[in-house]
């Protein structure tokens, strides 16, 4: 049923955005009708298989079923940003002599968005520091640093290697102690044997600690703890 709907929604603002980007002169000058509409379905096939087949039937990680949800994510930012620029034309039924100029900002923005979004989700995470007041907290532990981690969605995109800086970003802080918030895992096990290696790797006196999110859930839930109990997490 999700596969479903994912590829009726995913459809419906992969033709819109099409639309809309044919629609622009610049675009059609340089692009015949017939080789866009092609290029389009192609590029539709390649997102309906990977709704359908995902990650599980190959062995290519990004393919075919993260670039459907990445293709989902693109499109649907387009799809807003273009929606924005047709309501303020009136879907070219007023200020015609700006719809053309109105679309292309909206195309332009769709395309800087999504870029921005795709690098918000690849960049290594970004530490911030919360300072924890205590009453009567005891001398001897003022100062201690405790890591919280959370959602890292290990699985088709991020792989040991990914954790493995991770690890090294945390050992920086010098923690005592770590503590894995949920969703580490996207759904799967990852079933790498260089992760309970990459784990260990984690340097923290009062221990690795983690619980389960609901992501941990999706997959085989017992074989993702014993990977991570494996790597020294509690």
């Amino acid at each position: 049923m999700f596969s479903i709907v994912l590829n009726i929604v995913g459809t419906l603002f992969h033709l819109y955005v099409a639309a809309r980007l044919y629609s622009l002169d610049a675009v059609k000058r340089r692009i015949p009708r017939r080789a866009w509409w092609i290029g389009a379905f192609l590029v539709w096939l390649l997102y309906f298989a990977g709704v359908r087949i995902g990650d599980q039937a190959l062995d290519w990680r990004w393919w075919p079923g993260q670039f459907a949800l990445t293709w989902l994510g693109i499109t649907f930012i387009m799809s807003l940003c273009l929606l924005v620029t047709d309501l303020a034309s009136g879907f070219g039924f007023w200020w015609r002599a700006h719809t053309q100029k109105l679309r292309a900002i909206g195309a332009i923005g769709g395309v800087l968005l999504a870029s921005f979004a795709i690098f918000q989700g690849m960049r290594a995470p970004v530490i911030v520091d919360q300072e924890v007041v205590m009453k009567d907290l005891p001398q001897a532990l003022d100062g201690t640093v405790i890591v919280a981690v959370s959602d890292i969605h290990l699985g088709a995109q991020r792989r040991s290697e990914w954790l493995a800086a991770r690890v090294e970003q945390i050992n920086a802080l010098q923690p005592a102690a770590v503590l894995l918030l949920g969703d580490q895992v996207e759904d799967d096990p990852i079933g790498e044997p260089q992760l309970a290696p990459t784990l260990r790797g984690l340097r923290a006196p009062w221990g690795v600690w983690a619980v389960t999110g609901n992501h941990e859930f999706y997959g085989d839930l017992e074989t993702t703890v014993r990977e991570f109990e494996e790597g020294g997490v509690r």
